[in-house]
């Protein structure tokens, strides 16, 4: 199982969901209300990762699907439609 930290947060993981400034990993909500930008981390391999806005994600390990409508993801393969992606 990976880790995720999400605004200096630390959790295990699965899959990640990001919505509407939300953060969901494995169906649960972490809180994320206090932050002014959405910066994630995951280290590890992940089977998802999904994003409608993020400022930036990094995801050191394999992921089996990245999706994103805006943000900047560093990873492996990506599909986005707005957005930087930087393939290591």
């Amino acid at each position: 199982m990976a880790t995720i930290t999400v605004n200096g947060v630390t959790y295990s993981v699965d899959n990640v969901i990001v919505y509407k400034g939300r953060v969901s990993i494995d169906g649960k909500e972490a809180d994320t209300a206090d932050a002014p930008r959405m910066t994630i981390e995951v280290h590890g391999d992940i089977k998802a990762f999904e994003c409608d806005s993020v400022d930036i994600a990094t995801i050191h390990g394999d992921v089996g699907s990245v999706t994103t409508a805006s943000g900047n993801v560093q990873c492996g393969d990506v599909h986005t439609v707005t957005g930087n992606v930087n393939r290591r």
